[in-house]
């Protein structure tokens, strides 16, 4: 009996082989890609945290500013700074951990977060004018610059907010 079937020479092994790892590198990617893209997701929401602290902070300063008793100068406590911030308050210089130590005051503890990477502010009174009221008579008005930071706890991120105020002197 002769065989009527031809000798094999293992194309399909080798076919079947190339389509599995090609298969294989697609899902790898696929995988890293995935995995890419969730930590760019917690790394937005960490920031957005950070932003939110800030803000947070930012709204408290503002709020301890319009209080009556922090309306009397002379501006010497803290979170007061009395002289021009170097660099014109340059974003460099409130980057810096360093200058954010002594000059600040943090709003309240908030729990969870490290008391290094709580939010902090600073209030920078800047001058006082002159100008006419609603009834035209003179009155008297305080700029100040409120700077607030937060720094996320998880991965570092800082986030610095400005806000100029202008306050009816009392």
């Amino acid at each position: 009996m002769t065989s009527l079937r031809l000798p094999q020479r293992g194309f399909t092994l080798i076919t079947a082989l190339l389509l599995l790892i090609g298969l294989t590198l697609l899902g790898v990617a696929a995988l890293r890609t995935s995995i890419f893209d969730e930590k760019a997701a917690g790394n937005v929401g960490f920031r957005s945290q950070a932003h939110q602290l800030a803000e947070g902070a930012l709204r408290v300063a503002v709020t301890e500013l319009k209080k009556t008793e922090v309306l009397r100068p002379p501006y010497t406590q803290p979170p007061f700074i009395i002289a021009a911030v170097p660099g014109g308050a340059s974003s460099a210089f409130w980057k810096e951990d360093g200058n954010w130590s002594s000059t600040t005051s943090s709003p309240t503890s908030i729990t969870g977060i490290p008391a290094a990477k709580q939010p902090r502010y600073t209030i920078e009174y800047l001058a006082t004018d002159q100008s006419l009221g609603s009834s035209n008579t003179q009155m008297t008005f305080h700029w100040f610059r409120v700077t607030a930071r937060a720094v996320d706890p998880v991965t570092g991120a800082s986030v610095v907010l400005q806000q100029t105020q202008r306050i009816k002197a009392i």
